[in-house]
């Protein structure tokens, strides 16, 4: 979650990325599952030159959630 929303998304925590860092693919969201748009966390914020939306970095605080029965959506892509 963040200040402006949450999101739910599977976790898998390994060493590929940097210690306190988060990775969400942007391009989920409610195709693949209720609450799972990345967007719903980052700010609203656009760089003043280009107007590009500033989506790719905000602060974000996880939370542990157990899910009351698997959703069968979400694909295991390392045990095909």
């Amino acid at each position: 979650r963040s200040r402006r929303g949450s999101c739910q998304f599977p976790a898998k925590v390994t060493a590929f990325i940097a210690p306190g860092t988060v990775f969400v693919p942007m391009h989920w969201g409610a195709l693949w599952a209720a609450d799972a748009e990345a967007n719903n966390l980052t700010h609203p914020h656009a760089c003043p030159d280009s107007h590009q939306p500033e989506l790719k970095a905000c602060a974000v605080q996880l939370k542990l959630v157990i899910p009351r029965e698997p959703s069968g959506i979400f694909l295991d892509y390392n045990n095909k």
